[in-house]
């Protein structure tokens, strides 16, 4: 698959302490071991998850409790958080490779799935509405007690219309000819200082 076409986004969200990390091993190998079919070629991501399980017990049961610091962390803990990270890593190319069940894949591997983070809203967006030559003008908000002066040309910049002030962050843009591109901005006035003109938006008027 092209990793530009990536659905499904698995961090392996290490505990930070050791025995939440035991704890977390043990529920990864068990869900590759539970599900064969789909992990599957997973025999040895899970060998080297139990083998690193192990060392670390050992090393754990054998010594005061490790504290947290990465500074302190012995090597046996270091090389189960490495193991753990290739399982995550492994889940993603599962999920991936079948995306139909990735969600149960990253589900039964008792890794999460990382959220994608909203599209950050645009400085500034316009929209056509069911009127004709009427644009729906939309700056992202900058809060309270803020006024919006807009303004669009019909001409590609060189001459400019500056339109009524309002005090939110969208307004209608009315009786624009049709079939021209507009292009708007908006400037921000905050404790009676106006900001500099936006980057401009475009639509071709209906």
């Amino acid at each position: 698959m092209d990793p530009t076409e990536l659905k499904f986004t698995v961090p392996a969200n290490l505990r930070d302490d050791v025995p939440g990390l035991l704890v977390q091993a043990d529920g990864v190998v068990a869900g590759f071991e539970g599900n064969p079919a789909l992990f599957p070629n997973s025999g040895a991501i899970v060998q080297a998850l139990k083998d690193a399980r192990q060392k670390l017990a050992e090393k754990h049961t054998a010594s005061a409790p490790l504290k947290k610091s990465r500074q302190v962390r012995s090597p046996e803990e270091k090389a189960l958080r490495a193991r753990l990270t290739e399982g995550a890593h492994f889940t993603e190319t599962c999920a991936n490779n079948d995306p139909a069940n990735g969600a149960a894949i990253i589900a039964a591997s008792t890794f999460s799935q990382k959220r994608r983070s909203p599209r950050p809203k645009p400085d500034l967006a316009l929209k056509l509405t069911k009127v004709e030559g009427t644009v729906f003008a939309d700056a992202k908000a900058k809060g309270r007690r803020v006024f919006y002066s807009w303004r669009y040309s019909l001409d590609n910049g060189l001459t400019w219309v500056e339109v009524a002030q309002t005090n939110t962050h969208t307004t209608l843009l009315v009786g624009l000819p049709t079939l021209k591109t507009v292009l708007v901005q908006v400037a921000v006035t905050q404790k009676s200082v106006r900001g500099p003109w936006s980057d401009s938006a475009s639509i071709l008027v209906h």
